[in-house]
């Protein structure tokens, strides 16, 4: 078991506690009072698309694959090689 998380760990430079805790369900019991749509319609802004659009694409399936086809269509954003936001940054700005 030890080896596995070594080996998924290996070349992250950041807080291994942290990324575990985020990805163990159930660890973290914080509530962001986020709903569907409205991150939706804040996707929609930051990629300057439809929002109709993206709402028609959210009914159906889930949020996160909506975010994703719009943003691989979006000529608006590009995605960086590295992130600009560390994981506590991002816990920061969740909570």
């Amino acid at each position: 078991m030890l080896q596995r998380l070594l080996l998924f760990t290996d070349g992250f430079h950041g807080d291994v506690f942290l990324l575990l805790k985020l990805l163990l369900p159930g660890v973290i019991k914080a509530v962001y009072n986020l709903q569907d749509k409205q991150l939706v319609k804040c996707f929609s802004q930051i990629f300057d698309t439809d929002l109709d659009e993206m709402i028609e694409d959210l009914e159906q399936g889930d949020v996160a694959e909506t975010v994703a086809l719009f943003f691989d269509k979006s000529s608006n954003v590009k995605p960086l090689k590295k992130s600009t936001l560390s994981l506590q940054e991002v816990i920061w700005l969740l909570l």
